[in-house]
């Protein structure tokens, strides 16, 4: 589920753009500077960072929402 749900963060259109500064590493779930590395590229990164994190989280309550209103 983990690749399907980042598949679908990337494809917003906002954090798209940005992953040109920044690659993913799977074994941290965590998105790192490229290796053409500028302040710009960390800054890009860490608000990526941030939108996955929010990005997984609302994913886990909307699917316990629906697990709730599918056992009604």
């Amino acid at each position: 589920m983990n690749k399907d749900l980042r598949a679908e963060f990337e494809s917003l259109c906002n954090i798209e753009e940005l992953l040109n500064y920044c690659v993913f590493h799977e074994s941290h779930n965590k998105y790192y500077p490229s290796k053409d590395y500028s302040e710009s590229h960390e800054m890009n990164t860490e608000f990526v960072n941030g939108a996955w994190c929010i990005y997984q989280e609302q994913s886990k309550r909307f699917l316990s929402c629906i697990n709730t209103l599918t056992k009604l």
